[in-house]
C-alpha cells in the first residue's frame, strides 16, 4: 500500500514478459487480487483487460482525490 498524506491507497501492478501478462491489485486491507495469465494470442481480450485495469486505477485516484487529496 502506498501512503500519501496520511492516506492509504491500493497498489495496481502489471507483470509481463511481453508474451504473458498478469494483473495485480494489492489492497489496503492486505488482500491480493491476481488475474489469470493473459497471452498475446488473444489480443482483444488482453487489450480489454488492460483497459479495465487502467479504468480501475483511474477510479481509485479520483476517489482518493475526493476523500481529501
Amino acid at each position: 500500500m502506498s501512503h500519501q498524506v496520511g492516506r492509504s491507497l491500493d497498489i495496481y501492478a502489471i507483470v509481463t514478459n511481453g508474451e504473458g501478462w498478469k494483473f495485480y491489485c494489492f489492497s489496503v486491507s492486505g488482500k491480493v487480487k491476481e488475474t489469470l495469465l493473459h497471452g498475446i494470442a488473444d489480443v482483444p481480450l488482453l487489450l480489454g483487460t488492460v483497459r479495465t485495469f487502467f479504468q480501475q486505477c483511474n477510479e481509485a485516484l479520483v476517489l482518493s482525490k475526493r476523500c481529501g487529496g
